[in-house]
């Protein structure tokens, strides 16, 4: 059965104690952190999601063609080409709409009410009681048992037998055993399959390590994926610029 104390440098960089908050630090800091919550929902437009699709080299040069098929007559090639940039912006963004989804869906992962030790003085006793999980703030001491949901990212105080399964954050489907003191803890979108805990909240709504995640800008594009937008843009100039060649030199020859 591990039980250990949590270092004191924890519990002095979130000013709690394995007693809790009181009720009047807890408002205090709900209205510093704000509720613990996932991101608010934001649907991209379909024409938003249609232009970021043609921002494709390949497909920007596809749409161009497709008209030009139909100019000098080949509409059989004209449709198909058409109708290749037409599944392909569709296929994008139907992609991103379900992205969008799964993203909204996160307010599932935290359940609705945790068990946190408070106090309502600072020399009360305290006193364990269901509070909403939006309104847990740094500095919180939740309890878990067998089937919870780990309502925000913890640093395990105590535990006895604990397993969590983290499906969610790696994919796993099998349990993992966590210890007091064990880096990382126990994070936001976990369960707890089996054995009891107490943590201390770390992070609260988007700065925990999941709903982070979906939360803020756009992340920019990798070095790789970048590499690879300048090769297609290089190859459509080289397209581009191929039948020019050819025109010019076919001219000279006949001039």
């Amino acid at each position: 059965m591990p039980e250990t104390a949590a270092p004191l440098h924890v519990l002095r960089r979130l000013e709690s104690s394995p007693r809790g908050l009181t009720e009047e630090q807890a408002a205090l800091r709900a209205a510093r952190y704000g509720p613990n919550l996932p991101p608010a929902p934001v649907l991209t437009p379909w024409s938003r999601l249609a232009r970021r699709g043609l921002a494709d080299p390949f497909t920007a040069v596809l749409l161009a063609l497709s008209p030009v098929s139909a100019l000098v007559g080949a509409w059989g090639t004209a449709a198909v080409t058409a109708l290749l940039v037409g599944l392909s912006l569709l296929l994008r963004a139907l992609g991103q709409r379900r992205a969008e989804r799964a993203s909204a869906a996160l307010g599932a992962l935290l359940g609705d009410t945790a068990a946190v030790r408070r106090r309502a003085r600072p020399d009360a006793e305290p006193r364990v009681r269901d509070v909403p999980v939006a309104e847990l703030v740094p500095g919180d001491v939740v309890l878990l048992g067998p089937g919870d949901r780990v309502p925000a990212d913890l640093w395990l105080l105590r535990t006895r037998g604990l397993r969590l399964r983290q499906a969610a954050l790696s994919g796993e489907s099998d349990a993992v055993a966590r210890r007091a003191g064990d880096p990382g803890g126990a994070l936001l979108g976990s369960t707890v399959a089996s054995g009891t805990a107490t943590g201390l909240v770390t992070a609260t709504g988007t700065r925990t390590r999941l709903l982070g995640a979906w939360d803020g800008p756009p992340r920019p594009a990798s070095a790789f994926a970048a590499s690879v937008r300048g090769v297609a843009w290089t190859l459509v100039r080289f397209m581009l610029l191929v039948p020019r060649s050819c025109c010019a030199r076919t001219r000279w020859r006949e001039g």
